[in-house]
């Protein structure tokens, strides 16, 4: 849904502006577009592949890879180098 989107698009945003360094804030949203966009286009070539093979069972190989993203999320919310950058460009 369309806020879920907004939501995500919102958090990356800060966490881009928190965490790049000073003068490459715009290089780095740049660089999060392009593999977002990479990564979504990927994932419906890899969508309609998994859905024409097993149909409607390709709806646990996608939870799968959101259960996978919700793990990665956890990771780096504690990574202590993700948190220390944040800071040391306020």
């Amino acid at each position: 849904d369309a806020a879920t989107v907004v939501a995500t698009h919102l958090a990356a945003m800060h966490f881009v502006a928190r965490s790049a360094p000073a003068g490459l804030t715009a290089t780095a949203q740049g660089i999060y577009a392009s593999t977002t966009g990479l990564a979504m286009g990927l994932s419906m070539i890899a969508a309609g592949s998994l859905f024409a093979a097993f149909q409607g069972r390709a709806f646990l190989a996608m939870a799968l890879v959101s259960g996978a993203g919700i793990l990665l999320a956890a990771v780096l919310r504690r990574s202590p180098a993700v948190n220390q950058t944040a800071y040391d460009n306020r």
